[in-house]
């Protein structure tokens, strides 16, 4: 599942979906510069279009934001979907309750869980003493 902004599938422009990426990693054009070894003013080119990039300097620049040459010009935005019957069980304690985690399996950022409660079921109370 990708939050990042895609790029604009509809543009095939090199240097305006390097920006998208860059940007979307709160990356400045001196960030990258530093990270990659490339100039600042060859980095800006290259976004503006002025200039087309070496397939080295695309290299360097590619694994400082950490993508592929394909990620950069897909023109499709992948969701993962769990279906139904590929639920994964879980159990977070306590009885007459079924849970089930919603999120797929690569997700890092946020997890998703069902959780079916029979009448009576729960967790159980902590009781003060």
């Amino acid at each position: 599942m990708t939050l990042t902004p895609e790029p604009d599938a509809s543009s095939p422009h090199l240097g305006s979906r390097l920006r998208v990426l860059r940007e979307s990693r709160a990356l400045s054009l001196s960030d990258l510069s530093r990270a990659s070894g490339l100039t600042k003013g060859h980095l800006s080119k290259v976004e503006q279009e002025i200039t087309t990039p070496s397939p080295s300097a695309l290299v360097l620049v590619f694994d400082k934001l950490g993508i592929s040459l394909g990620e950069l010009f897909a023109t499709t935005t992948h969701h993962d979907v769990i279906r139904f019957t590929e639920r994964v069980p879980i159990s977070l304690g306590g009885e007459g309750l079924s849970e089930t985690l919603l999120t797929p399996p690569g997700e890092r950022r946020v997890q998703v869980l069902q959780s079916i409660i029979e009448p009576g079921g729960g967790t159980p109370q902590k009781s003060d003493c």
